[in-house]
């Protein structure tokens, strides 16, 4: 599933083309993907301006003048494409949505297992929703995540999943900050100390930086708005490496299952 960074990377390719251009059209291929929207609704965004490109979580949200936005989740194998030379193959029988805009500009929303969604939204719907700091903002902060971790007793990588606690973070980049913090993905969440939480914070916002500068990562389905792949997969340390030597110690690196989600770590250098 595209997390933070792969989502940050879309908004920012987007920002340099859509604000300014008015929704001519919204056109759904598969009712799946707009399930979320009342055909009443499409009357707040078609014919409306892009304000900016916004992003929540592991939320794109295209916001319009006239304060509403369109909130798009990726889920598992989902991609915006902007139409042009890479895209003489789409639409294609994986293309669910189609957003026309002024000046020829136009998205394919495609996605395989279609899980992913479109929504109309407002700021007042979006504050409401049960998610937690964003980790590059001002509420996101060393005292918050030793606070959050002292009242939980979930083993921390499932902690760190949870989206009302921290915003974005996803199973990679849960997996890789553990890693270059030393501490076990099975540990409980009230038993790391206020050192290893000063560690976990820092590498959690280094990994999804490092996420970030390499356009994320394209392990599985995720392609920027350009169509092409990430690069972070080539960086991974732990993620998906079971059985391959770990770059610190080379004790080979295991993979257990948590919260029904493959977790990974070197039981040499994350011995808690």
């Amino acid at each position: 599933m595209p997390e933070l960074p792969e989502v940050e990377t879309i908004k920012r390719q987007l920002a340099t083309h859509l604000p300014g251009l008015s929704l001519i059209k919204l056109e759904f291929l598969d009712a799946k993907t707009g399930r979320f929207i009342d055909q009443k609704e499409l009357v707040h965004i078609i014919g409306k301006k892009i304000r900016a490109l916004k992003r929540r979580a592991k939320i794109l949200l295209l916001e319009f003048e006239n304060g509403y936005y369109l909130a798009i989740h990726l889920k598992m194998t989902g991609q915006i494409i902007l139409k042009g030379e890479h895209t003489k193959h789409l639409p294609n029988k994986h293309t669910r949505a189609v957003l026309y805009f002024q000046k020829g500009k136009t998205i394919y929303f495609q996605d395989l297992r279609k899980f992913g969604w479109l929504k109309i939204t407002n700021r007042q719907k979006l504050m409401a929703e049960k998610l937690g700091p964003e980790p590059f903002g001002p509420e996101f902060t060393l005292s918050y995540l030793q606070d959050r971790l002292k009242k939980s007793n979930r083993p921390i990588k499932i902690f760190l999943l949870d989206q009302s606690q921290i915003a974005g973070i996803g199973n990679i980049y849960a997996n890789e900050a553990l890693f270059l913090a030393k501490i076990r993905p099975q540990t409980r969440a009230k038993e790391i100390s206020l050192n290893k939480a000063k560690i976990l914070y820092q590498q959690i916002l280094a990994v999804l930086k490092k996420g970030i500068e390499l356009g994320g990562a394209s392990d599985s389905d995720y392609l920027n708005a350009y169509g092409s792949r990430g690069q972070y997969q080539e960086h991974f340390l732990v993620y998906r490496r079971q059985g391959q030597p770990c770059p610190n110690c080379q004790a080979l690196i295991k993979r257990i299952s948590l919260g029904g989600r493959g977790s990974f770590y070197c039981p040499q250098c994350q011995k808690k």
